[in-house]
């Protein structure tokens, strides 16, 4: 399979190559989704890619520049006019051209947004104007709505209207004058209603109605949305109002963020903005530089606790066998456990007021954990050094397992209760904390 990707990679440059020797690159545009032609255009320099884009009808290169990488994004944007940069953001869906216009330089900004068509200037800054953690920043104005006192036909021709504008309709959102919501219709249920009908006499009142409120983390909201398995999840504001709609599309990115960033934290690593292969050799120092110097610090213990207890492991040379193992299972044991809790606060499985519960459970599974190694430990203890050096490193075997187990299980609680992000407990810091303290 890798050979087949291998050969499809090389014969797209390959293509794309000679699209440009041959002076079809619209033609090869035409034939390639936007994702496609944004990867190949991105191994270029600056000025070529600007210039390749420029030759595309203003649609087609607002399609592909939104499929760039953000570093990219705003590096092209620098090198472009204002009203360049406008042209752009008018195409673009919202919530990409907010996320670029978030990060334009403040004295560009004013005369980018007198380019802007009006009818997207207000909704461009609200959606702008959020915190980048908040649910407003991501939520989509793209959705349909109808006021409460009108009927099925009415609610019909409304749409009619509308939707040439729209990308989802299957869901019509019911508010009163006030924009508070009442309910949530489907399209097919509109459509097999009889014509007189009012619109409120289709909502099942009885059906709870899931919202997020605009300043929620986006992440509670992208896990709102799987955790009640629906399309989309309404947002409002402070008075209860409906200002827009988050949806799995969404929802997608956010996930897959916050598992990028959870992924590298569970390696110490900080987090890294756009494509790895084209960051700095500084940026990537910088990113992983920190936690290995705490690191560092943090095995100076282990070597305090082999220089406390020197006289005795000289008296009992055989132990000395028995020290990697040992200390290496207590933190692959806190390893296993943080990542396990963290994964299970990250999906909302579980909540701060179940530690006691889950505490109690943790004892038990960590202590048959260590029973089960010392087991296995025994007979290699008994082969080195006899019945006492097994005896030690068996009791020992229980004790480190059981402590890394609990550690690696509790950090994560304390962190989430802090407002720390859980993924900060990684493997790394695990196993550091449980090597010292088993020593």
């Amino acid at each position: 399979m890798s050979y087949n990707f291998f050969l499809f990679n090389f014969f797209s440059k390959k293509v794309f190559k000679n699209s440009f020797a041959n002076n079809n690159f619209s033609f090869y545009v035409k034939r390639r989704h936007p994702l496609d032609v944004a990867v190949s255009l991105s191994d270029l320099k600056k000025d070529l890619i600007l210039r390749k884009l420029n030759s595309l009808e203003i649609k087609k290169k607002a399609e592909i520049f939104s499929y760039f990488e953000k570093d990219l994004q705003l590096s092209l944007i620098s090198l472009m006019k204002d009203n360049e940069v406008a042209d752009l953001l008018n195409l673009m869906n919202l919530i990409d051209s907010a996320d670029i216009y978030r990060e334009i330089d403040d004295e560009r900004k004013d005369n980018i947004k007198s380019l802007i068509i009006n009818t997207k200037v207000r909704d461009l800054i609200d959606i702008s104007s959020y915190e980048e953690e908040d649910t407003g920043s991501i939520m989509s104005l793209d959705y349909v709505y109808v006021i409460n006192d009108i009927n099925v036909k009415q609610a019909i021709n409304l749409l009619r209207i509308k939707a040439k504008d729209k990308e989802n309709i299957n869901e019509i959102y019911v508010l009163n004058k006030n924009k508070k919501i009442l309910g949530i219709i489907s399209l097919k249920d509109l459509l097999l209603a009889t014509p007189n009908t009012n619109i409120s006499k289709l909502i099942d009142y009885d059906k709870q109605i899931i919202t997020a409120k605009e300043t929620d983390s986006k992440e509670e909201t992208a896990l709102k949305l799987s955790k009640y398995d629906v399309n989309s999840i309404p947002v409002v504001d402070s008075n209860n109002r409906m200002i827009g709609v988050v949806t799995n599309e969404e929802a997608i990115e956010v996930v897959e963020d916050e598992l990028t960033e959870d992924f590298l934290k569970n390696a110490s690593i900080e987090n890294i903005e756009g494509n790895i292969s084209k960051a700095s050799f500084l940026t990537l120092y910088k990113k992983r530089v920190f936690w290995l110097i705490v690191l560092v610090f943090g095995n100076i213990f282990s070597g305090a606790g082999i220089a406390f207890f020197e006289d005795v492991l000289a008296r009992n040379i055989a132990l000395v066998f028995f020290l990697p193992l040992l200390i290496d299972s207590a933190g692959n044991a806190g390893s296993q456990s943080s990542t396990l809790m963290i994964r299970a606060l990250a999906t909302g499985d579980v909540e701060f007021k179940d530690l006691g519960k889950m505490f109690v459970k943790e004892i038990f599974v960590s202590i048959g954990l260590g029973l089960s190694m010392a087991f296995a430990v025994s007979f290699i203890g008994y082969y080195r050094g006899g019945m006492e050096i097994a005896f030690v490193v068996s009791s020992t075997m229980i004790l480190i397992v059981t402590i890394g187990s609990l550690i690696g299980f509790t950090l994560p609680f304390l962190l989430s209760k802090l407002k720390l992000d859980p993924a900060t407990a990684s493997g790394p810091l695990i196993t550091t904390l449980a090597d010292s303290l088993g020593l």
